[in-house]
């Protein structure tokens, strides 16, 4: 996360007038898994930490985003996610997984002129997959819908 920041602040202070900064994140920050606390801790901060430099370079015309891609089809696909990738492709309209191409093209249009007034943001570029937890959906390891893991009591 560190990293992350210093990286992001160099970049802030080196564009020039009128330049793009792109973050990207994850759609963990906005319906976590499993085993995803860290990753998406950190991709969580990444978004946040344009929230700041949009403003204080503003002034500047420079613009900083970040691009929340959804499930895209790499090597880095578990094969647990590949195991149950129709339920993700199921709903999405495309019908698909994303593929590069479609994270890179969000990417292109955020630094394009086209978005000189897109500042500040977090794009999901997920083929239309909704990526919070729906009101009533339960973790593994919930009852009743609360919120904390439930407990066997002795």
């Amino acid at each position: 996360m560190k990293g992350s920041f210093l990286a992001l602040q160099q970049a802030a202070n080196l564009v020039r007038d009128g330049g793009r900064v792109v973050n990207m994140s994850t759609g963990h920050t906005k319906r976590p898994g499993p085993r995803v606390a860290a990753y998406a801790g950190t991709r969580a901060a990444v978004e946040y930490f344009g929230h700041v430099p949009a403003k204080e370079r503003g002034s500047r015309q420079i613009t900083v985003n970040a691009v929340l891609p959804g499930p895209t089809d790499t090597d880095g696909l578990s094969p647990e996610f590949r195991a149950n990738a129709e339920e993700f492709v199921a709903q999405t309209p495309p019908g698909r997984l994303g593929r590069p191409g479609d994270i890179t093209d969000a990417v292109a249009l955020l630094v394009s002129d086209d978005a000189r007034r897109v500042t500040g943001q977090t794009i999901a570029a997920t083929g239309g997959l909704v990526l919070r937890n729906p009101p009533n959906a339960r973790s593994e390891g919930q009852r009743d819908g609360g919120s904390m893991p439930s407990r066997r009591r002795s």
